[in-house]
């Protein structure tokens, strides 16, 4: 028994380790930023999780029609991703059950994509500006859209909830969430697809945003 517990602990450890080591290492640190066409986007986090803050409407693009939303009632849209049990069954940290805990951290859930549609977007501790070339913002673009699961026309699945808020939706995702696999690893890979900074690899949000603050 003695010895499984403390197998247990070195592997635990082991898996901390090794996160916050690779979480240290930066990606695309010292790429050269020069262009007359650029894309503003912030990353925030609120302290567990990160998001993409994009414009719903720009020359490049338009989340619209994706998403079925209407850019009056807010000109900028907060994406990320996650196990879907977590999101919609865990609004805050008291609802959380064993088995969505169990089914996130397994991978053996499903996931969905949160959006969030915002008036406007404040800079600080906990939101970061990020200026970005037409080029790889149209690489960001194409990493999100790849994550929706679509309907017959192409369009984004809601899904039936009632969110946190108003402004906020579900929809339906592809992709697989677990202890090795976290929603800040998928707006890291994000980054990193999209040729900007980032981490080799975490799974925190501290991990992502310490290489821009």
């Amino acid at each position: 028994m003695r010895i499984a517990l403390l197998s247990l602990i070195a592997i635990l450890l082991s898996y901390v380790g090794v996160f916050w080591i690779t979480s240290l290492i930066g990606i695309n640190e010292s790429t050269v930023f020069e262009s007359d066409d650029t894309v503003s986007i912030y990353l925030s986090t609120n302290g567990v999780h990160t998001d993409f803050i994009v414009p719903m409407v720009n020359k490049h693009t338009d989340w619209q029609d994706l998403l079925g939303l209407d850019s009056n009632k807010g000109g900028w849209v907060a994406i990320g991703w996650g196990d879907r049990g977590f999101y919609l069954n865990t609004p805050e940290w008291k609802d959380l059950k064993f088995k969505t805990a169990f089914e996130a951290i397994s991978g053996l859930g499903s996931t969905a994509l949160h959006i969030t549609q915002m008036k406007t977007v404040t800079v600080d501790r906990d939101c970061v500006h990020v200026r970005m070339n037409s080029v790889d913002y149209q690489l960001l673009v194409d990493y999100i859209h790849k994550y929706f699961i679509l309907d017959s026309n192409d369009k984004g699945i809601l899904i039936k909830s009632s969110g946190y808020g108003l402004n906020d939706y579900f929809y339906e995702a592809k992709g697989s969430y677990s202890a090795f696999y976290t929603c800040n690893t998928w707006i890291n890979q994000g980054l990193k697809f999209a040729n900007q900074k980032a981490a080799f690899w975490t799974l925190t949000d501290t991990g992502i945003l310490r290489h821009y603050r």
